[in-house]
């Protein structure tokens, strides 16, 4: 019998953004979005994407996705009920420790495992966990009613951000969720998406194969190259996040949706300042 660790993948690869797959889900999920755009079709259709998305690492990733989102759930109820702050510490550490034993490696394999090898190497549990944890601080804060078990099931599967982040703020996205179905900018969203895409492919896969060679040759003894490999896999991984989240952020956009990520932040931060800002300052700028 199969064990439950061995559970192939529906696809052959991962429908990672920046492999031809992938491309290809967010071009369909872009059609269906627009085709659908009334309020009633918007959820449903989400779940269903978020479904496909986490089915393409394995066939169990959604069972564990629901199920860290149903506990999420009964935790931002109690926190609604009982108002103690002691609910949102136990629950705080009870899904970022779920989250850290999904990442670990189990038996040198890895709790799921994929053609690509373990899916925890993958999905961002981590990530997913603050995404769950900043809803039901937000319960407790009075900032937000309990959502549903869908509408945190929404959150925990949202496809756009399950592999590298951004971290969701989970009241900004359920308030999102309520809303009808807000049409990107193809520009933007073509121009973000494929500066992601080039960050990733062009200069961090580079990057991560010039650190193979180097540190086979650190290996052989080339102590010197040491301060070299450093810098190396500091740029990759600044380029792999970097990529991925421009990808992610447009991938986010032709669901309707707008993540919050530093570059946003800042560019809000500053329009809302020079709100705030007297309008005499304004004309000495």
């Amino acid at each position: 019998a199969r064990s439950w660790e061995q559970m192939p993948p529906i696809l052959d690869n991962p429908l990672f953004f920046h492999s031809a797959q992938g491309i290809l889900f967010l071009t369909g999920a872009w059609f269906l979005c627009k085709a659908f755009p009334t309020t009633a079709f918007r959820k449903p259709l989400l779940l269903l994407l978020n479904l496909l998305f986490l089915l393409s690492f394995s066939a169990y990733v959604p069972l564990v996705v629901l199920g860290l989102a149903l506990c999420s759930f009964l935790l931002a109820n109690a926190v609604s009920r009982y108002r103690n702050a002691a609910f949102v510490a136990l629950g705080a550490a009870l899904l970022f420790a779920t989250s850290q034993l999904l990442n670990q490696p189990m038996s040198g394999r890895g709790i799921f495992v994929t053609p690509g090898g373990a899916v925890g190497n993958h999905l961002s549990f981590s990530f997913l966990a603050f995404s769950l944890i900043s809803t039901f601080i937000s319960v407790h804060r009075r900032e937000l009613e309990p959502p549903s078990l869908l509408n945190h099931a929404l959150l925990a599967s949202f496809f756009p951000t399950a592999v590298s982040g951004p971290i969701l703020d989970g009241k900004n996205f359920l308030q999102q969720l309520d809303s009808p179905y807000e049409a990107p900018n193809p520009r933007e969203v073509v121009d973000r998406f494929t500066l992601g895409l080039l960050k990733k492919t062009v200069i961090a896969d580079r990057l991560g194969l010039l650190y193979h060679d180097i540190f086979q040759a650190y290996q052989s003894g080339g102590s010197r190259l040491g301060f070299l490999l450093f810098y190396i896999y500091a740029f990759e991984v600044y380029f792999d996040f970097s990529g991925y989240t421009d990808m992610a952020v447009s991938a986010a956009r032709i669901a309707g949706f707008r993540v919050r990520d530093r570059k946003s932040t800042r560019l809000n931060s500053s329009h809302s300042q020079q709100s705030r800002m007297p309008s005499s300052a304004l004309k000495k700028k």
